[in-house]
């Protein structure tokens, strides 16, 4: 094993995403570190061979495993900043001097022996040529004129500090709980290339942007990795070395000389968040993390009443386009028509909620599998899924769109997040499963069992039914594998922003024939904090149900209901 610990001497990293400008990346991508590597080994006076061919082992090793903490995030703002200076020179003259001297080096770089050396030679000789006439070129185009043109006052003015141009840029930064973070990979280097890697990292002096100073060490021991390359059930996408990374750096340092905005090379890993050693021993739901989302791109702004009528739409969609019949675990139905025996795949909106501005629209829909779901359950709902994408494709649309029709409320269009985080946090399976003690409803819970007139103006039938409603409850979470909670309370109310009074819901199941559930918004404490996603109730696969993990702040408001 090879263990490259990263230490963030400021307590934070400030780096930027490569898709995105105005977010910072996070866990350090193992192209980025590599990359700062590969500094470390260009810089020094005299290049050694023997930290190259370190390199070039390293990037043969395979993607490495991570260990990073969470991190919260800093408020982004665009910051105006000037221009890196300018040039007084033509940029025709300019290029040409750039040309010509990396003609030369290239040139000389060729080293050729025997019959080859006069060639070479020839070609250095005019490469020298053509560099001579170059220079001359931008001294001349530097001298000074008695009566400079538009052209040349321009120049002159880009590079006078009162006149540069501004330029919007973002410096978003993380500050992770750990300011350590380790690398992994499992391989285990010849001794020689170890030292040499352990030299270069001990010269490595930031990661990302140069506020973000670090000191870098390598070693045969590391925590328990968290993050896990997983090309199956990966769901973040990060940047990693591969074999040839260290020569297609060359080439591109060769062509931009730090003078062009780029982006390096890489090759695309997915990854999978796995869990810490410290965390293994956490209860966690039936249901998963390795969700299929969704997101709304065009339609009506549905609020979350709308729940149940998007999961039906969307469990009606995938069932028309899978293979008949359906499985049990996307129709929820066994063999003889009766219900499902085990958990099914639940279809949940996601709704906007958690935020001072939220406003409780859905943005999207999860699918969601219960963790033990066999393999040829999952590939059937793909396959239903890419059916229904294929009968909506069209040649000018870079990903597949589908229409949900919802009836009366009108159609909205899908789009499937296939790689990487999605952009709005929302979407993302860590916002609803991350692990908590205290968890608040965001749509209701439709009860198992009728509780009574929990709003009786006989208070000890009214506290009957609370406490009847609070022990269905409990015994919901027993259902999907938690621990009986320490507290439940029965909230009069939403008190999450964004959320709806559950009254408003609709009625549940739809169908009048069924019996209809009472609906309830809860609050849950449980003695440790247990891993979601929580879906409680019998609305739990139809949209119903779903909490939310609460942070320190909404907890104490939570409690004030």
């Amino acid at each position: 094993m090879l263990a490259l610990r990263i230490e963030y001497l400021s307590g934070r990293s400030v780096s930027t995403e490569y898709n995105a400008r105005d977010r910072a990346e996070w866990p350090p991508h193992p192209a980025r570190v590599f990359s700062a590597l590969v500094a470390a080994w260009a810089s020094a006076e005299e290049r050694s061979d023997t930290e190259r061919r370190a390199l070039e082992w390293l990037e043969t090793a395979g993607p490495p495993a991570l260990c990073a903490s969470d991190v919260t995030a800093r408020a982004v703002l665009m910051h105006y900043v000037p221009d890196n200076p300018a040039s007084v020179f033509s940029s025709r003259v300019r290029r040409a001097f750039e040309d010509a001297t990396r003609e030369l080096e290239s040139a000389r770089g060729e080293g050729a022996t025997g019959s080859g050396a006069g060639m070479v030679a020839k070609r250095v000789g005019a490469a020298e040529k053509k560099l001579k006439k170059a220079k001359q070129a931008l001294e001349a185009d530097l001298c000074l004129v008695e009566e400079p043109n538009a052209e040349e006052l321009g120049r002159a003015r880009a590079i006078s500090p009162p006149t540069r141009s501004r330029q919007g840029r973002f410096f978003p930064s993380v500050t992770p709980e750990d300011a350590v973070v380790h690398l992994v990979w499992g391989a285990q280097p010849p001794v020689e290339h170890r030292e040499a890697l352990a030299t270069l990292s001990r010269r490595i002096v930031r990661v990302g942007h140069s506020a973000s100073l670090v000191r870098c060490s390598v070693h045969d021991e590391a925590p328990e990795p968290n993050w896990f390359p997983d090309d199956q059930r990966g769901e973040t996408i990060l940047r990693v070395a591969g074999p040839g990374q260290l020569a297609s750096l060359d080439a591109e340092f060769l062509r931009h000389r730090e003078t062009e905005p780029r982006i390096l090379p890489c090759r695309f890993q997915l990854y999978r968040r796995g869990r810490r050693l410290s965390e293994r021993t956490l209860h966690e739901s039936v249901f998963g993390e390795d969700w299929v989302t969704l997101r709304r791109i065009a339609g009506p702004r549905l609020a979350a009443t709308n729940a149940t009528r998007v999961a039906l739409a969307l469990r009606g969609a995938l069932m028309s386009h899978s293979e008949q019949p359906p499985r049990e675990a996307l129709s929820g139905h066994a063999d003889d028509g009766g219900p499902a025996q085990g958990p099914h795949i639940a279809f949940v909106p996601l709704p906007f909620v958690g935020h001072e501005h939220a406003d409780g629209t859905i943005l999207g829909i999860a699918i969601v599998f219960p963790r033990d779901t066999p393999e040829a359950d999952r590939h059937a709902v793909s396959r239903a899924l890419a059916r229904w994408e294929n009968d909506h494709l069209r040649e000018d649309e870079e990903s597949p769109v589908v229409p949900l029709r919802l009836g009366s409320a009108g159609r909205v269009d899908l789009e499937r997040i296939a790689w990487g985080a999605p952009r709005q946090a929302t979407l993302r399976p860590s916002v609803w499963c991350r692990p908590s003690r205290e968890w608040l409803s965001v749509t209701p819970v439709a009860l198992d069992r009728n509780p009574g007139d929990l709003y009786s103006s006989d208070s000890a039938k009214a506290s009957e039914a609370h406490r009847e409603a609070m022990e269905t409850i409990a015994v919901a979470c027993t259902n999907i594998g938690l621990p009986r909670p320490a507290r439940v309370e029965v909230l009069p109310s939403a008190t999450l922003s964004g959320t709806t009074k559950a009254r408003r819901f609709p009625p549940f199941p739809p169908d009048p024939k069924k019996t209809r559930r009472v609906q309830v918004h809860a609050f849950l404490r449980f003695d440790e904090p247990v891993r979601g996603p929580i879906l409680l109730g019998a609305g739990r696969f139809s949209g119903l149900g779903l909490f939310r993990p609460l942070d320190e702040h909404e907890v104490s408001r939570a409690d004030r209901t």
